[in-house]
């Protein structure tokens, strides 16, 4: 299986800082292993989030960290595991990690199978399934079973995952038992798409579609998120986060901070010949008061005293 490469990017430019090789490997800013890998970053948990090696994936877990985790953009959700692949951006808090492969992953791509399946149990890897041309692919639930739940004792399959025609979708049978399909309840029936996740009981599967794998560019994949949507912002508003660089003086000493705007992100992607003085300081510039300085307003009075003084002018000269 491909190792991957683990590069940080900051205005200075990128380096790399290590690389995914053993089975699991702890990120962080000071991790608790020797394997680890260190982000120079205040801004990140001491152990922030681990790498573990699937079968033949690699998947990241955000290990509730105080300034959270993206992926290409995406909040990841604590505790929950993510795919991770090489061209991926992976946002630790505010320092940025690139993900690259130290081989030709087009190669590997055309070895297995392109689609997949893999497992975890209680948050434990079980293994991977893969997706047959055709047909049901597997059952969760029910008396005739690839992946029974425990303590079930319906007939029915919570849910049914199928390969029909070009699309691989799953369909709730047993609504007694909530399925989630990225976090989001699954009604009736659903597509899945590369990377998706479905829950049901203590099962998680994510799914892995390599077929449009070439197609995938590394542009597309530095879109990045600062700190997730609004209702997060206000979250970390509220619970009395800093900006990034100041560390908290509290008595637990713990360092909470808060993420920058996502475009001063892209920013720092692009732009690495900034200072560092001026890495943090977002751009206030606007359309302003057209009037606000004291010459303006003087000539506007001016003005309009002229005008007034004509009407009356022209009031007298017609009606005196």
């Amino acid at each position: 299986m491909t190792k991957l490469l683990v590069e940080y990017i900051s205005s200075e430019g990128s380096k790399p800082i290590g690389e995914l090789a053993t089975s699991e490997v702890l990120i962080g800013r000071e991790p608790e292993s020797d394997t680890g890998i260190t982000v120079p970053h205040n801004a990140v948990s001491r152990n922030h989030g681990v790498f573990i090696r699937a079968s033949d994936a690699w998947f990241y877990k955000d290990l509730e960290s105080t300034n959270g985790s993206w992926i290409n953009g995406k909040p990841v959700v604590p505790g929950h595991w993510r795919l991770i692949r090489p061209g991926m951006v992976l946002q630790l808090a505010d320092a940025v990690i690139r993900l690259n492969a130290s081989s030709d992953l087009s190669a590997q791509v055309q070895k297995g199978p392109l689609k997949k399946f893999y497992v975890f149990l209680k948050g434990n890897f079980v293994r991977d399934f893969i997706v047959p041309d055709y047909g049901t692919v597997f059952r969760v639930g029910g008396a005739e079973t690839e992946f029974p739940i425990e303590g079930d004792l319906y007939e029915a399959p919570a849910l049914v995952v199928e390969h029909l025609g070009e699309h691989v979708t799953v369909r709730t049978v047993n609504t007694a038992i909530s399925s989630f399909l990225n976090e989001e309840p699954i009604e009736s029936k659903a597509v899945i798409r590369d990377l998706d996740t479905i829950k049901v009981a203590d099962y998680s599967f994510v799914f892995s579609d390599l077929s449009g794998i070439h197609s995938t560019s590394l542009t597309s994949a530095t879109t990045l998120n600062a700190w997730g949507d609004e209702h997060s912002r206000q979250q970390s508003h509220s619970s009395g986060k800093l900006p990034f660089g100041q560390v908290s003086t509290s008595q637990d000493d713990e360092e909470e901070t808060l993420a920058i705007a996502p475009d001063e992100m892209e920013a720092r992607m692009v732009r690495s010949d900034v200072h560092p003085s001026m890495r943090y300081q977002l751009d206030t510039t606007g359309a302003g008061d057209p009037f606000s300085s004291p010459e303006d307003r003087l000539i506007l009075f001016i003005g309009l005293l002229l005008l007034i003084v004509l009407m009356v002018f022209v009031v007298l000269w017609v009606f005196f």
